[in-house]
């Protein structure tokens, strides 16, 4: 049982088109097929969310139906289900529940938990999450991705480069190496920043102060 302050950040990619490929049956092909969500219940509605394999082919959110199907002639389009992911949330909550005691959710695919008082069965932090991965997908059928980390917002940044864990052991080398677009910083003050040779956080805090 741990008694340090820790979080766990727990990221559920592409939460719509895997929660409509659930109530199809076809769980696996969230991160198999050419696929893409549509917003609203046209099939010329614009694109919310796509598979790895279609954004490997230029396909991305926010394109409309016809500008994707110009990239990938193959692409299967589905419209997005609030039902389906409805379902999907009945499930996920209990789950995430016993994960924690203390769980904050941001939105249907952003949780957050307060590790303090888990027991991880004598095991790692990396462990322990791979284990409650392969039960979020055999319990709810659907796939994530943890990052875990000493303070609340590492954690969401640990999350998104999780493949499909990542623990941050040591903060200040990982704070070092993230990228202002991980941040939240606006594109036009990246690219001031990438001007003047700044690409990281590190680089703006080994820059000379004056």
């Amino acid at each position: 049982m741990t008694t340090e302050q820790r979080y766990a950040a727990l990221v559920l990619p592409r939460f719509r088109l895997q929660s409509v490929l659930i109530a199809m049956g076809k769980a696996q092909d969230a991160v198999r097929s050419e696929m893409g969500v549509l917003d609203g219940d046209s099939s010329r509605g614009v694109l919310l969310e796509v598979s790895p394999e279609a954004a490997v082919r230029g396909v991305t959110p926010g394109m409309t139906s016809t500008q994707a199907l110009a990239r990938c002639p193959h692409l299967h389009l589905v419209c997005a289900s609030p039902s389906a992911e409805q379902i999907v949330l009945k499930k996920l909550l209990p789950f995430v529940e016993s994960l924690s005691p203390r769980v904050e959710k941001r939105t249907e695919d952003h949780w957050l938990l307060d590790l303090r008082g888990v027991w991880t069965g004598g095991c790692s932090w990396e462990e322990w999450a791979e284990r409650a991965l392969r039960r979020l997908f055999s319990e709810v059928q659907i796939r994530g991705q943890f990052g875990i980390a000493p303070r609340a917002g590492l954690a969401w940044c640990a999350a998104f480069r999780a493949d499909p864990v990542r623990v941050v052991k040591e903060p200040d080398t990982f704070i070092e190496t993230l990228q202002f677009g991980e941040l939240g910083v606006s594109l036009a003050l990246q690219q001031q920043l990438h001007d003047w040779g700044v690409s990281t956080l590190g680089d703006l805090l080994r820059l000379p102060r004056q």
